[in-house]
């Protein structure tokens, strides 16, 4: 071992780190709730040149009024680079008027050690003028050549460095490297192009003890590749990665948070420390070797349910099965056998039997009429809003003899970081019921999600619920069955309600609602072939299809957008200027004509939009390959509403060119509040005519 050793930087868990556009305050509150480790308020890349000014105080009010920290994240703000005249602006007025809620400041393109001294020399002076305690932290992105060549220099220049970022984007741009996807691989290449520089950025930070993290995947909706490029950094020593959406947070805190084994293991390392200590030892061992501490693991977002996944697990449930038809429903009875069955309707709603989705029958024949009663039916309920949902399938299954009716439920709780476990005595009504009429029937326990439930957990659940001694260990079996179905299905929610008390002392779960991460279906088959398409919004299942990330809303102005913080600050400008956005459509980075033909298919084809709104910023994309997009989409399809363009960022002007050069009937906007007043000006007209 050589007797040079540097000391390690302040240690921070920078699994996950989330960028959030300064220019863009509604997203600052999400962020806030999100299950990032790290947040970057970003003054750079993701904001226009008209918009600078505006963001940096965005940022600033948020560094003071919101409680970052107290929500367990690290702060950071991505200043404008030294070429800029907006980065000296960026540290004296970040540091002057907010610089004790600041952890780091993130420097771009840095390509000199001086670049990092420049920015060391004002944050030391403004703390020292202004008396802050809090010693802000630097952090670099590697993002050009010149940066990567002298990036041992740029590691031993300032006490203040903490972590050395991987820019792969402007990277790639530096070196002419031909790309497909930001932070992909290229087919071309014979293995991973990125692997040099990420293994030379490890290297260098393990030497001079800072954090080594990679930057962005582009595309957010390829899990796959953003979960395959953060393992392929986490095998050569990366600690975390960048999430420019915030559904690749989960995949960045999944790779890398060591395994459940590893956290017993942990457990077991601290006992053995302990009985270490108790005897005078200094060391222990664990195994023949030593090993360290770990954390947790998390997951996100719907689609189905299904009784089979609970059974799967050990959970009892009354025989059944799935029918179609009268017939087949009829069948199903013949088949389940006994005289008295239960014929429930299959819509993604709680609270069925309310809306007489749930029908008792004492003969096949009624089995029969039961069935010609609820398919095709549209039922509504308190959960599907007023136009209901129909039912395109039921479920036949015997009936039982039901002694006492009790709640339970698993769900994500994002406050904790951990599942929570809900259960009652008081069953067959809606958990908001419950905590409205009976509120102290309710048994609330949180599982460790690194850890797992433990039976003793279930056990106390169940003594808690004032079961009998003899179903205590049959109820504590089925909350066990739960748990593995939530954790082991990549589950977001389970609820049984009813989880009932047979009149032979046994626990069925007679009702069940699942709710799964759809970003992981792919790793589970058979759940996706659960999928019932005729329960959801005929037009999120066309987008969903067709890579489109698309929500329906009830507004008449159309939206289509790249990006989603830009979405969502599109649809808050909408609304400040007296309208109502129709959608949440986000197409992404890579808007090709292709793209846009379907986006224009499913907006225009909705009968509640009155106007379109195209709002493009063209970072990674290119606003002439924008407009050409767009141009050749409408040469394909014709649209009756009135369409209002804006674009800006990189080549802008080419962009705009080409839709003035071309035939189509558009308004052109410059700003995004400018859009928004055009589109709601459009829609009046429309109105007025």
């Amino acid at each position: 071992m050589s007797h040079t050793s540097y000391e390690n930087a302040r240690a921070r868990v920078q699994r996950s780190e989330l960028a959030v556009p300064g220019s863009a305050p509604k997203m600052f509150e999400k962020a806030l709730n999100s299950a990032a480790d790290f947040i970057f308020l970003d003054l750079e890349d993701a904001v226009s040149p008209n918009d600078k000014v505006t963001a940096r105080e965005n940022v600033i009010k948020a560094l003071k009024e919101m409680d970052w920290r107290g929500n367990g994240k690290t702060i950071s703000v991505r200043i404008n680079g030294l070429d800029t005249h907006y980065m000296y602006r960026d540290v004296v007025e970040i540091m002057c008027q907010a610089g004790e809620f600041v952890d780091t400041l993130l420097i771009p393109k840095v390509g000199v050690s001086g670049d990092v001294y420049m920015v060391d020399c004002m944050v030391n002076q403004i703390e020292q003028e202004r008396g802050l305690e809090n010693k802000v932290g630097l952090e670099c992105l590697i993002e050009t050549a010149l940066g990567m060549v002298n990036i041992e220099e740029i590691a031993q220049s300032s006490k203040r460095l903490e972590a050395l970022h991987f820019g792969v984007a402007d990277y790639a741009a530096s070196l002419r490297a031909r790309t497909v996807v930001i932070g992909g691989l290229n087919p071309d290449y014979p293995g991973d192009q990125w692997h040099h520089g990420l293994a030379k950025l490890v290297a260098t930070c393990r030497a001079y003890g800072l954090r080594p993290i990679d930057g962005p995947f582009g595309d957010f909706n390829d899990p796959e590749g953003y979960i395959d490029a953060a393992k392929r950094g986490a095998a050569i020593g990366i600690e975390g990665k960048w999430a420019i959406h915030p559904s690749q947070i989960e995949y960045a805190n999944d790779v890398f948070s060591p395994p459940a084994k590893e956290v017993e293991k942990a457990h077991r390392i601290i006992e053995e420390l302990k009985k270490a200590a108790a005897e005078g030892k200094g060391a222990a061992q664990l195994d023949g070797r030593m090993i360290d501490a770990a954390s947790e693991k998390m997951a996100e977002n719907i689609i189905n349910i299904a009784k089979e996944i609970l059974t799967k697990y050990g959970v009892e449930t009354p025989k059944g099965g799935i029918a179609y038809s009268p017939e087949n429903a009829k069948d199903m009875a013949t088949e389940l056998g006994g005289d008295m069955w239960v014929v429930k309707a299959q819509i993604h709603s709680g609270a069925r039997g309310k809306a007489g989705g749930i029908i008792v029958c004492n003969s096949h024949q009624e089995v029969s009429d039961a069935a010609n009663t609820l398919l095709g039916k549209t039922l509504v309920t308190n959960q599907t809003g007023p136009e209901g949902l129909t039912v395109s399938r039921i479920y036949v299954e015997e009936a039982s003899d039901i002694k006492k009716e009790y709640y339970l439920g698993l769900v994500f709780d994002r406050s904790t970081e951990s599942i929570m476990v809900v259960a009652s005595s008081e069953g067959g009504m809606s958990i908001e019921e419950i905590a409205k009429e009976k509120p102290e029937s309710i048994i609330r326990a949180k599982v460790e999600a690194a850890v797992g439930m433990q039976s003793f957990q279930a056990r106390e659940i169940a003594f808690a619920l004032g079961l009998e001694a003899k179903a205590i260990s049959r109820c504590a079996k089925a909350i066990m069955g739960c748990y593995k179905a939530f954790s082991s299905s990549d589950a977001t929610m389970v609820e049984i309600n009813p989880l009932i008390l047979t009149g032979d002392d046994h626990i069925l779960a007679l009702d069940c609602k699942m709710s799964f991460d759809d970003n992981a279906l792919y790793r589970i088959p058979e759940i996706a072939e659960l999928r019932d398409k005729t329960q959801e919004d005929s037009k999120e299942t066309y987008a969903h299809d067709r890579g489109l990330n698309y929500i329906a809303l009830d507004g008449d102005i159309g939206n289509i957008i790249n990006g989603a913080g830009l979405a969502m600050a599109s649809m808050d400008m909408i609304q400040l200027a007296g309208g109502q956005p129709a959608n949440f459509l986000d197409v992404g980075g890579g808007a090709t004509p292709e793209k846009f033909v379907k986006a224009f298919k499913l907006i225009s084809g909705d009968p509640k939009v009155k106007v379109i709104l195209i709002n493009i910023f063209a970072g990674i994309n290119r606003c002439d390959w924008v407009a050409q997009g767009i141009v050749d989409a409408l040469n394909q399809i014709t649209i009756d509403q009135p369409l209002v363009i804006r674009l800006a960022g990189t080549n802008v002007n080419e962009g705009m060119k080409i839709l003035k050069d071309s035939k189509i009937d558009y308004i052109e906007a410059s700003t995004l509040e400018e859009a928004a007043n055009k589109a709601v000006a459009a829609l009046k007209d429309m109105e007025n005519k």
